[in-house]
């Protein structure tokens, strides 16, 4: 909030307080929403976002552009565009009377069937159109649709049941209590166009009752006969009581009323200004940053241009990238002014979140020389690095707070419970039924009703978990993963019921495995029990392969233990519990497991006595080894660790553990047996 100046109460609304307010860094002027969400009721909630979430989705010149969202102080920020003209029920009456001649009103009728037109295409419902939630600039020549918070995000062949919208444009279906789809706001806009050649609303009464006896019998008084029959037949069309006789948003730019409009619009279209960027973006960024941000293009004329240079110190904190049987390391370069706070990898990808939410990567650059740096030197050097970082996508204003990366896809979450995904669609893990590879971050329609609060996934599996404990999980099913009665590929995410009465709180996935803590810090596991990584074996009769349903944990001490947090590779776990015991579980041919000196490939659960009395923040498994960070920060490693790591160590002994205590650790990732960790030098 400290970027925004208020500058005077615009209105208030059913769900916030709306304000006209000065954005700091440019002088410009911008609406904020404010939403209080710490006193309203889940569904509430989900209604108060639900106008940023389809705003982030429409890109179009006649909607109000969506710049940012954000919480403070319990209260939900939306900023918008400032449409300075006024609504269009404020312009009609404001004619006292006077009517519109045709060639006006399908000028503006134009524009909102061609803006519906986007907004049914992106399967979105309005669900509240009316002359109120229609803007104008400050010419009054251009229309700008707003007011989505009680929008829907429909499948292709659902139809929506919820009773909502203004009494006076709701359509006949809805007053009936019957399901319904795009064509209710095909009606809401008849209404409008009503309105446009009356100055007055077609449905009108001082009851409820009255109100919908009129809307159910289709009775309105008939249009000036000044304008075409055309026109007229078209308005009929749209307020028919059969929602199949109405037409859609596109038969309507085709009618042969609308068609010189339509050709007009599109001709006309690319002058509109598009303000459905946010002014944080490139705009901003200094001239060496946009030059790096257009490094990977082409000029017209065919010459590369020239890009930023990323020789120099790394931005603090520091982000260091450990290979798998590599006996140097890499320190990844960040753009000027983004801090990566967390990052994900996987083999094909490193992806890092930046303290602004944006989602960063880095790109190979072959032509420069890694060069080689002192075992024992951690002290601030000037790198020349082969790795390139860029921004994923700088368009989307949604802060991601949590990404995950699997074999050849991303899934990351914004700070508004939307999840995003991209990559190839060969990994069957973006949650779309699409055959082309997704190359930007994408909302994934079939979580956008559900406010998920963590994500999580395997090379080849993912699970997602919502507000309301609700587990999803899609992609391969291989071993039992997925918690489902097959080991098919899922496209789509789907509900996943556990046999416990007690919800979910936590979720991790392995590589071919998942897990869940329960509300009462219980732990249900399914998927590959190979070298007994799930402790789902007792210990007596035949061990157990694969766990194809969420199944408690068996093994003792493991299944009495409260546990907090999970990890797992490909042959091991490690769990540690609320007294901040560490348990590990699996093979130890690496000496992994941090217990013991024989390299066994089967094992039951046990403690590690070693960190006994050490505090621990976190654990994370790679394939052959484990790494924990304590309270201090320092990182504790054992087990067959990629060679640049194990020397940063006075010593090495695989039977030992060993701490790192040069380096501040922030937070870290595992993938396979490569490692990226954030922190600095003490």
């Amino acid at each position: 909030m400290e970027k925004y100046e208020k500058i005077r109460l615009v209105g208030r609304g059913a769900h916030g307080t709306v304000y006209l307010c000065n954005q700091k860094p440019d002088n410009k002027h911008v609406i904020l929403k404010e939403i209080p969400v710490d006193q309203m009721t889940v569904d509430e909630r989900q209604t108060s976002m639900n106008e940023a979430k389809v705003l982030a989705m429409l890109d179009h010149p006649n909607v109000v552009a969506y710049y940012d969202s954000f919480l403070e102080d319990k209260t939900m920020i939306i900023v918008m565009e400032y449409v300075q003209g006024g609504t269009l029920f404020d312009f009609l009456c404001s004619r006292e009377g006077k009517l519109m001649p045709e060639e006006e009103i399908l000028k503006y009728f134009g524009q909102m069937v061609y803006t519906l037109q986007h907004v049914h295409g992106k399967l979105i419902l309005h669900r509240d159109l009316k002359s109120q939630n229609i803007l104008l600039n400050e010419k009054q020549n251009v229309i700008k649709i707003g007011d989505f918070g009680i929008s829907k995000v429909l499948t292709s062949k659902s139809k929506a049941y919820t009773v909502v919208g203004t009494p006076c444009y709701i359509s006949p279906e809805l007053c009936e209590g019957k399901p319904y789809n795009q064509k209710s706001d095909i009606w809401a806009l008849g209404c409008v166009l009503y309105e446009l050649m009356t100055l007055k609303r077609p449905f009108d009464a001082a009851t409820l009752p009255a109100l919908i006896m009129k809307i159910m019998k289709g009775s309105f008084d008939p249009v000036p006969n000044i304008y075409s029959l055309e026109l007229r037949k078209l308005l009929s069309s749209m307020l028919n009581l059969d929602s199949n006789q109405r037409p859609t948003a596109a038969q309507i730019m085709c009618n042969p009323v609308m068609i010189k409009v339509i050709f007009k619009l599109y001709l006309e279209i690319g002058s509109i200004p598009l303000s459905n960027k946010s002014p944080r973006k490139t705009k901003n960024l200094k001239v060496e940053e946009k030059e790096y941000l257009s490094s990977s293009s082409y000029s017209s004329m065919g010459e590369k241009r020239r890009s930023f240079s990323c020789i120099g110190s790394p931005v603090s904190p520091y982000l260091w990238y450990f290979e798998k049987d590599k006996d140097t390391y890499s320190l990844l370069p960040t753009l000027p002014k983004n801090v990566v706070i967390c990052a994900a990898l996987s083999e094909s990808k490193k992806i890092g979140i930046t303290d602004n939410g944006f989602l960063m990567t880095w790109k190979n650059r072959p032509e420069l020389l890694v060069s080689n740096i002192s075992e024992t030197d951690f002290q601030e050097k000037v790198v020349a690095s082969s790795i390139i970082p860029c921004i994923i996508d700088e368009r989307v204003a949604i802060n991601i707070i949590s990404v995950v990366c699997g074999q050849n896809f991303t899934i990351c979450l914004s700070n508004n419970g939307v999840v995003f995904s991209f990559g190839k669609a060969s990994s069957g893990c973006l949650g779309y039924t699409t055959e082309r590879d997704i190359e930007q971050p994408k909302i994934i329609d079939k979580l956008f009703n559900f406010n998920i609060r963590d994500i999580s996934c395997g090379p080849k599996h993912v699970l997602a978990l919502s507000d309301e404990n609700e587990l999803f999980s899609w992609g391969h099913g291989d071993h039992g993963c997925l918690s489902s009665d097959t080991t098919d590929l899922k496209l789509l995410p789907e509900l996943v019921t556990i046999s416990s009465e007690i919800k979910p709180e936590k979720i991790f996935c392995g590589m071919d495995c998942s897990f869940i803590i329960l509300a009462d810090m219980s732990v249900m596991a399914c998927g590959s029990n190979r070298h007994n990584k799930l402790a789902m074996d007792t210990g007596e009769g035949f061990p157990v392969e694969n766990v194809h349903l969420f199944t408690l944990i068996a093994s003792e001490p493991l299944s009495c233990q409260k546990i907090t947090s999970i990890s797992s590779g490909k042959s091991h776990s490690a769990f540690l519990t609320e007294t901040n015991e560490l348990y590990s579980v699996g093979s130890n041919r690496h000496f992994q497991l941090g217990w013991g000196n024989s390299a066994l490939d089967y094992s039951m659960p046990q403690r590690i006595e070693k960190l006994s009395g050490i505090k621990l923040l976190s654990v994370n498994c790679a394939n052959s080894y484990t790494l924990a960070v304590c309270n201090d920060n320092y990182l504790y490693c054992w087990g067959k660790c990629p060679d640049s790591l194990r020397k940063k160590y006075d010593s090495y002994n695989m039977e030992e553990l060993n701490v790192l205590k040069s380096i501040y650790v922030h937070s870290l990732s595992c993938y396979s047996d490569e490692c990226i960790i954030i922190g600095e030098n003490r």
